[in-house]
């Protein structure tokens, strides 16, 4: 997951330096072209290892896709500067209307007052193929974070707010419904620490939800011993097992 990402942020890099310092040549457009797609083949492929590892990374994730639609509008801007665009049958080199078009090919609104040259068409309508590629991609991915935050229609509201007990008021965390099956085999994947409190109690990993002061629930991770003695709240199980082997050691 870390090197697909570490990829990415290479790949921004590249395709910067190639546009400022190569924007008028003919056919380093294209392969800015080539790096876009590959960012967006990364994307694609980090999206799943990632909320596989943990579902509060939708922050993280969203901000990586918008980043790349805007440097991919912000690149091209730079080649339409450079290589020059045409307005009223005249060629002109200004980055506000090369941010204009730009902006206009990558969603797809057309040309309006400002054509592209002979030298990049092509190039523009590569760059509309690629916004054809990220915008659905966007528009799932918030689909995607809106349906995981809905409350599974098979379980009875009443019962679900019933079930919920909030374990800390200083952490604000609210336990989530789970079957004990799946609480030890999360639990049986990690060495833990014995607990330092009660030495012999048996120890869970608990998902819990953070509903203090949010919109939507936020998932958490926390072990608990049977005694009562809990870790703070992690975002994910790796996290909450650091915190616990970090406090409890055995005697």
């Amino acid at each position: 997951m870390s090197m697909l990402t570490g990829s990415r942020y290479i790949s921004y890099l590249i395709m910067f330096c190639l546009a400022i310092f190569g924007g008028k040549n003919e056919f380093i457009p294209y392969l800015i072209v080539l790096i876009n797609f590959y960012i967006f083949y990364v994307h694609i492929a980090s999206i799943p290892l990632m909320l596989n590892w943990s579902r509060n990374l939708y922050l993280h994730i969203f901000k990586s896709i918008f980043s790349s639609i805007v440097l991919c509008v912000l690149t091209f801007s730079i080649v339409y500067y450079l290589q020059g665009l045409n307005f009223n049958e005249n060629a002109i080199y200004s980055i506000k209307k090369s941010i204009y078009f730009s902006l206009s090919m990558f969603t797809n609104l057309g040309y309006g007052g400002v054509h592209p040259l002979e030298i990049n068409q092509l190039i523009s309508s590569l760059e509309a193929l690629i916004g054809i590629l990220y915008l659905p991609l966007l528009t799932a991915y918030i689909w995607i974070y809106v349906q995981d935050r809905l409350w599974e229609k098979g379980h009875d509201e009443k019962q679900e707010f019933e079930s919920i007990n909030l374990i800390d008021t200083v952490y604000g965390v609210s336990l989530a419904l789970e079957d004990e099956s799946k609480t030890q085999k999360r639990t049986k994947k990690f060495k833990l620490k014995t607990c330092s409190k009660c030495d012999d109690g048996d120890l869970s990993i608990l998902k819990y939800y953070d509903t203090i002061g949010r919109v939507t629930p936020l998932s958490k991770f926390i072990v608990k011993c049977e005694c009562g003695n809990i870790s703070k709240p992690k975002n994910n199980t790796f996290l909450a097992t650091i915190s616990w082997n970090k406090n409890n050691k055995s005697r």
